[in-house]
């Protein structure tokens, strides 16, 4: 019990240092795409200003962020139940469908977002987005809908142990 404890610290403090992540990454993009501050001091902007469509990928990438943040909260909650090990609690089943579904969404977008890098016509503005993580956007759909398939047994299992219970 004592590693459990200590793990969900851990784990708790990895949540805010993303978190910390995120906002700053996300303030530094939209200071630099939407009010053409050339916050990363590279040289890139000049007074013809951002084009729009980098304005609406921004606006795309920054939402999946925040669907991310939101299904990954649910995982939060269920870590801060007061029974961790009580696996037959009905908000165990909810978070975890619920994490699963927004984690898919989230990365389902970021995947899409990624093979936006191709129609940018400035590699100037590569830095501002991740056409690098195509990778990890699908390996996190995958564990999205893990974790909707694990609630979903879960389930099961719980209306298979309510008819045990009744046949004892």
């Amino acid at each position: 019990m004592k590693n459990i404890k200590i793990f969900k610290k851990i784990i708790l403090i990895l949540f805010i240092l993303t978190l910390l992540f995120f906002l700053g990454d996300n303030i530094l993009v939209i200071l630099a795409l939407l009010f053409e501050k050339d916050v990363l001091h590279l040289g890139h902007f000049n007074s013809e200003g951002t084009p729009i469509y980098l304005k609406i990928l921004v606006i795309i990438k920054f939402s999946a962020f925040c669907i991310f943040i939101y299904g990954a909260s649910f995982l939060i909650k269920i870590l801060l139940l007061k029974n961790l090990t009580d696996y037959f609690n009905n908000n165990t089943f909810l978070f975890l469908f619920k994490a699963g579904k927004f984690i898919v969404i989230a990365n389902i977008m970021a995947f899409l977002l990624s093979f936006s890098i191709f129609f940018i016509s400035s590699p100037q503005y590569y830095i501002y987005f991740n056409g690098d993580s195509r990778y990890l956007s699908l390996l996190m759909i995958i564990f999205g809908f893990f974790l909707m398939i694990f609630s979903k047994v879960l389930m099961e299992a719980k209306e298979l142990k309510q008819e045990n219970d009744l046949t004892i």
